[in-house]
């Protein structure tokens, strides 16, 4: 059903375009392509919390996040952990594909792609203490990991075209490939009477969930364009984009406990155009 609705887009696009409007002719052209990039975030539910906008610098000193959960180890690292806070990160990370048609002086059609991805998501909460062979240990999840790939429809309206404002807002509707992982590791801590308190040992994964479906949603944008030169432009977007996820209340997955995947972004546009 998911690849239908690809080839449903595609389609629209392909027959939208067929009707461009032939006296329009400007430097930057009928049929544009473009490439993107942008600073984002997701928002809304479980989803929202574990994979928002995370910048990360090097911690030296183990400050890992499970310490403001009751833990009392000391050492700061166990499997998988504070794994991307061995050095500076930014996450998610997205880059956008743009093909466009102007069908008129106000009025543009665009089938937009692109990736976005996250690898650094924060970890669920959850964990259990136990003690095996002597040892305490910690079952918990280790940070999360997602990537979408949506491909939308969307119309691009400029109403101030007479007055020479290149404002304009666009929306559209599209479907979107994602998945997301997890693992559930084990740490084992022993005690250390240097430290007066346990200190990691070693650890492991205990399981790993994974999940991967289609799921449909819409983009809304508001945009200003400006000219670069002779068949070039570009544009500077503010875009809230909304997909729908099915749930299952028992996953360890943070799409499959949250119906409304948001998303904000603030990015720019680079546009190759052709008469």
């Amino acid at each position: 059903m998911s690849k239908n609705n690809i080839l449903v887009i595609i389609l629209l696009f392909f027959v939208l375009s067929k009707n461009v409007y032939p006296q329009h002719q400007s430097t930057e052209g009928n049929v544009y392509f473009g490439i993107g990039t942008g600073l984002s975030t997701f928002v809304g539910g479980e989803f929202g919390h574990r994979f928002e906008m995370r910048i990360t610098l090097p911690d030296y000193y183990g400050n890992n996040y499970y310490n403001g959960y009751g833990h009392n180890y000391y050492g700061g690292y166990g499997y998988y952990d504070n794994y991307y806070d061995d050095y500076t990160s930014l996450y998610p990370l997205q880059a956008d594909f743009v093909m466009g048609v102007r069908t008129s002086k106000h009025l543009s059609v665009e089938l937009i792609s692109g990736v976005i991805w996250h690898y650094n998501g924060v970890p669920s909460p959850e964990y259990t203490n136990g003690r095996y062979g002597g040892d305490n240990y910690t079952d918990r999840y280790a940070n999360g990991n997602y990537l979408g790939i949506p491909v939308m429809l969307s119309l691009k309206y400029y109403p101030f075209v007479s007055q020479n404002v290149p404002l304009y807002i666009s929306g559209g509707y599209g479907v979107q490939y994602v998945t997301e992982s997890v693992d559930r590791v084990r740490d084992f801590y022993t005690y250390d009477p240097y430290y007066g308190g346990s200190v990691y040992s070693y650890g492991y994964p205990i399981a790993h969930y994974y999940d991967e479906k289609w799921i449909h949603g819409f983009r809304t944008a508001l945009g200003y364009s400006f000219r670069m030169g002779n068949a070039m432009f570009g544009d500077v977007e503010f875009t809230y984009s909304n997909f729908f996820s099915s749930t299952l209340p028992y996953s360890p997955l943070a799409m499959d406990r949250t119906s409304n995947i948001g998303n904000l972004s603030l990015g720019t546009h680079f546009y190759f155009g052709f008469q």
